[in-house]
């Protein structure tokens, strides 16, 4: 048989437990996994101009979050010259082609603000490092008459060009995001990358003479290092989701 006093206990404890399960819940709603594309380097506007959209994942901790962001890049093309004439003497351009190559990666924290329910603020620091690698090569074929013999002398030039870059540095930001939906939201931040950057460069130019009368190779490297800070106003607009 229930007393007064069982009653109000057991009811206590029901609203006890009710309460912690609230609490539980809400943690874990705070503690959620985003995933996003950053489709801010079709705007040019990330450590490269353009490039394919990037990668970032985030881990929310109450009002502070983990957070990384990977992208790769490869581009390759290549263009058929044979059909266009410089000169009417024989001199003609062949083919060309250009590959560029590009990795970067980041990882940071940032802490948010609740602005409203749909609007929070939110800033950071993140650490980035990454490189990049471009190189080009053309051939353009060529006839040189000598004056001495009289003979005809047939050859092609090829001119290389290469361009390797390693970088690394930190990142402060800030940004604001808008929850569309309970698991839709968009991000777009500001941030001012400030890091270190080591190039070489190194130019290459071989020319053959078919009829083996001539051939020179000759090269040239230059290397640079350099410190660089800058304001990128849209460093992300992050379209993300939520789980």
């Amino acid at each position: 048989m229930l007393t007064k006093t069982n009653i109000f206990t057991l009811g206590l404890i029901i609203f006890s437990f009710n309460l912690f399960s609230q609490d539980v819940t809400e943690e874990k709603r705070k503690l959620k996994n985003e995933i996003a594309i950053d489709a801010s380097p079709i705007l040019g506007a990330v450590f490269r101009e353009g490039g394919l959209p990037g990668l970032v994942y985030r881990r929310h901790f109450n009002n502070c979050s983990f957070r990384a962001k990977t992208n790769f890049t490869i581009d390759r093309s290549k263009q058929d010259r044979s059909s266009i004439s410089y000169y009417n003497n024989g001199n003609s351009p062949g083919p060309s082609e250009s590959r560029f190559t590009q990795f970067d990666f980041a990882v940071g924290l940032q802490k948010a603000k609740a602005i409203s329910e749909k609007w929070k603020f939110y800033y950071g620091l993140d650490l980035f490092a990454g490189f990049t690698s471009h190189r080009s090569e053309s051939k353009n074929q060529y006839q040189r008459s000598n004056s001495s013999d009289g003979t005809t002398d047939n050859g092609v030039t090829t001119q290389t060009h290469s361009i390797n870059s390693t970088y690394g540095g930190v990142s402060p930001f800030l940004g604001f995001t808008w929850q569309i939906a309970e698991r839709l939201g968009l991000s777009i931040e500001a941030s001012v990358p400030i890091g270190y950057n080591k190039s070489t460069s190194v130019y290459s130019n071989f020319d053959f003479s078919t009829n083996n009368s001539r051939s020179y190779f000759s090269t040239d490297r230059n290397s640079s290092n350099n410190f660089r800070a800058r304001i990128v106003p849209v460093s992300n607009l992050l379209i993300s989701y939520h789980f």
